[in-house]
């Protein structure tokens, strides 16, 4: 599996006078519930701003994040915009001189003298 962050912003159909707790999202709060349940959605929350909010999934490949994004219904009604990047988080607390899990063979660490 695949890390990615889903960021949630205004889609065309955002009520302009209202923030993220003013908008229609019954059916987005079920939905990423629903692959909470599964397994799918790690974390997610709006951000302290009302202004959306993001998303942590675990998915085989973009192009099946982009499609059960897709499905969320208040992106299907316009009301999100998501935002999917796919993230290649670091297990810290690693030995120096040792490779992390997620970034085997990426991760160089450079000590500072």
């Amino acid at each position: 599996m695949r890390y990615f962050l889903v960021k949630f912003g205004p889609g065309p159909a955002w009520q302009k006078d209202a923030d993220v707790y003013g908008q229609a999202l019954d059916g987005h709060l079920e939905y990423i519930n629903l692959l909470y349940s599964v397994g799918i959605v790690l974390m997610a929350g709006p951000f302290a701003d009302g202004s959306g909010g993001m998303t942590i999934v675990q998915f085989a490949s973009l192009a099946e994040a982009e499609t059960l994004m897709a499905a969320d219904p208040a992106v299907r009604d316009g009301v999100l915009r998501p935002d999917i990047r796919e993230w290649r988080p670091i297990a810290w607390g690693f030995e120096p001189g040792t490779r992390t899990p997620y970034e085997d063979g990426l991760l160089t660490i450079t000590r500072q003298s």
